[in-house]
């Protein structure tokens, strides 16, 4: 009873109060709003890959899904497209590939990847250009 007398009376209590408050709330809305989307899609990348790797291909393209919904610039989760879509041998892999490459391209791998899946799609220009 004596804090809220306090926040009635006397102003600089008040503000600290409010300020203490709002770094609460802040805190809160920092970890909902920027940290625990990072950590689902985290989670969901590695589950994709665990999935992938039993050979659970449904189950984990939905998950992998899932993860490119939350963040489509994932390097990781596009690169795990691309190599599922390449053992598949699905025409979609150039298309992760470039996607890949767009990410990161830095990556002499990723462009060999992209070269590798467009010269066995027949896409000889993208892959002179990935070179």
């Amino acid at each position: 009873m004596e804090e809220l007398r306090l926040l009635g009376t006397s102003t600089s209590f008040l503000l600290i109060s409010a300020g203490l408050l709002g770094l609460v709330i802040g805190s809160f809305l920092n970890v909902v709003v920027y940290r625990l989307p990072v950590i689902m899609q985290r989670n969901w990348t590695q589950q994709a890959r665990e999935l992938l790797n039993q050979g659970e291909f449904k189950e984990g393209t939905i998950w992998l899904r899932k993860a490119l919904l939350t963040n489509p610039n994932s390097v990781d989760a596009v690169r795990m497209m691309g190599d599922f879509n390449e053992l598949i041998r699905s025409p979609n892999t150039v298309f992760w590939r470039e996607r890949l490459v767009q990410l990161d391209p830095n990556s002499s791998t990723n462009q060999l990847l992209l070269a590798r899946a467009a010269t066995a799609s027949r896409q000889f220009d993208v892959a002179r250009q990935a070179l």
